[in-house]
């Protein structure tokens, strides 16, 4: 008759050993690195085959091109506030020349 090996673990799991857990482990962290790729080839817009390396590049540019749209818009909202300036200075200036010709009107 064999001997029955007791074990004080009521868990219907079997015992992993430290190399086993290392394998869960691994795989672990690989399937989340693969689901983030996923993620991100959708964010970006290509296709599954697309190496990380080159998926890292699309978004390397996809980021340069956002960085070049929020400057032209910064850009464009200056010049825009510099003609509200320019605009309001000239109503100043219609204002104060309106005031003094009702001035030397009425005098």
């Amino acid at each position: 008759m064999k001997p029955v090996a007791s074990s004080s673990s009521t868990s219907s799991s079997p015992a992993v050993s430290p190399s086993g857990h290392r394998c869960l482990r691994k795989s672990k962290k690989q399937r989340q690195r693969k689901q983030t790729l996923d993620i991100l080839r959708e964010m970006i817009g290509c296709d599954k085959n697309v190496s990380a390396l080159e998926l890292i590049q699309l978004i390397m540019d996809h980021i340069n091109h956002l960085q070049e749209v929020l400057a032209e818009d910064n850009l464009d909202e200056t010049e825009s506030n510099s003609n509200a300036d320019t605009v309001q200075a000239l109503l100043r200036q219609l204002s104060l020349s309106t005031y003094h010709a009702n001035i030397s009107k009425s005098a």
